[in-house]
Parts: C-alpha cells; sequence; structure tokens
C-alpha cells in the first residue's frame, strides 16, 4: 500500500515538473526582435531606445471620435530625454509614430514631420492635443482629477470637508462619509454634476454644494 501511495505521488510531482518546465518555455515566448514581452505590455520605444509600458510612462490620450462599437481605446505619447522627439502610440497603428520638435513662428513648439499629411502634436490651453490637417483626432485624457474641499453652510461655524474625484461625465463626492455619485449635465455657463440628493456647481477654486434635505455649502479647494 506504501508503495503504491509513494508512486503515485512521484507521478503527480513528474506531472508538476512537466508542466512547470512548459510554464517557463512559454514565459517571454513572445518577446519581439528588441527583447520586448508584449504579453507583459512592453513595447519598444524608438525615442526611449528601450522596452517600456506606454501606459506607464506616456502622457494617456483619448479620441475624439467615438468609436462605432462604443469602445474606448486609448494612445499614449512618449517624450524623448531632451523632448526634441515625441513618439505616437496609437490604437489603429502596429508601429509607432516619431514626430520632431519644431519652433513656432508665434513662440512654442510643435511636433510633426515636413509633410502635409503628418500627425501634430502641441499643447492648446494646458493640455496636449494631436491633429491631422487641421482636424484633432486625440486630447489629453487629464482625469481622475483629485480635489479637497472645505467650507461652511453660512449658518454655523461648523467646518465641512468634501472630497470630490471628477471623472469623465461624473463627480464622485464623498460628504459625511459617504459616496455620491454625480452625473454631469450642461448649465448656461458651463456644466454641473447632481442627482435626486445633491447638486456641486463651480468654477475655477469655489463650489456650491447643495444637498437635498440639508445644508448648501460654500466650498473653497484647500
Amino acid at each position: 500500500m506504501k508503495v503504491e501511495c509513494f508512486l503515485t505521488m512521484a507521478c503527480l510531482l513528474c506531472g508538476c515538473a512537466g508542466n512547470s518546465d512548459k510554464n517557463s518555455a512559454r514565459t517571454g515566448a513572445d518577446r519581439d526582435e528588441h527583447g520586448c514581452i508584449a504579453s507583459a505590455g512592453y513595447q519598444w520605444s524608438e525615442v526611449r531606445q528601450d522596452c517600456i509600458r506606454p501606459f506607464e510612462e506616456g502622457v494617456k490620450l483619448i479620441s475624439v471620435a467615438p468609436a462605432d462599437s462604443g469602445a474606448v481605446y486609448a494612445a499614449y505619447m512618449v517624450f524623448s530625454a531632451d523632448s526634441s522627439q515625441v513618439e505616437l502610440f496609437l490604437p489603429e497603428k502596429e508601429e509607432a509614430e516619431v514626430l520632431d520638435r519644431r519652433a513656432l513662428p508665434g513662440g512654442g513648439s510643435a511636433w510633426n514631420i515636413e509633410d502635409d499629411d503628418t500627425k501634430n502634436v502641441r499643447m492648446v490651453d494646458g493640455e496636449w492635443v494631436v491633429e491631422q490637417r487641421g482636424k484633432t483626432l486625440y486630447i489629453e485624457d487629464i482625469y481622475p482629477i483629485h480635489a479637497s474641499f472645505v467650507g461652511t453652510d453660512g449658518k454655523t461655524e461648523q467646518a465641512y470637508r468634501v472630497e470630490v474625484v471628477f471623472e469623465q461625465d461624473l463627480a464622485r463626492v464623498t460628504f459625511d462619509g459617504t459616496v455620491f455619485d454625480l452625473p454631469q449635465y450642461v448649465t448656461g455657463s458651463g456644466y454641473g454634476y447632481g442627482n435626486q440628493m445633491m447638486d456641486l456647481r463651480g468654477k475655477g477654486s469655489e463650489a456650491v454644494l447643495t444637498i437635498t434635505d440639508g445644508p448648501t455649502l460654500t466650498l473653497v479647494e484647500e
């Protein structure tokens, strides 16, 4: 009986060893000619001369045109160490595009190549944009934005603290230990966020939080 158990365990151990060898053989099997492991998210960067994960090293971009499938695919841009070049990793392109920095007549810089059909990278109102033939293709994904506010109800001396995480089309408000998801809506002067329980509007570093059946708070960002 002991011999049979020993043989069974030996067979199981051999089987495990065999599987381990196979798993080891599969690890790194998808290395490209530069040694980058695609299954681990690595891609070769020409401007960095290294295997990188664009989602870790780059600036995240989102398409301004909705996809037919409804899915949103992110793009990334990676700058060289001296910012003389930028590399675009776009979901519709198998190979990244490298653009060169050029001085603009009015000041500042843009990244492109000497070709009318090239992509053009520049900063507009503090955010990166990718254009082609004068049409914006991608914009910088600035979300999520974290903001901390303090304020009062104007009636008591109690100080309130409100944490807000702004996502695209949504504000996630933490108030009194509870998290509220407030969808974005259009106002006459911009955007607001609200549901049946509360409403958040603001401009710059100031905001007003109106709580249904509760106080109206005047908030200032810390």
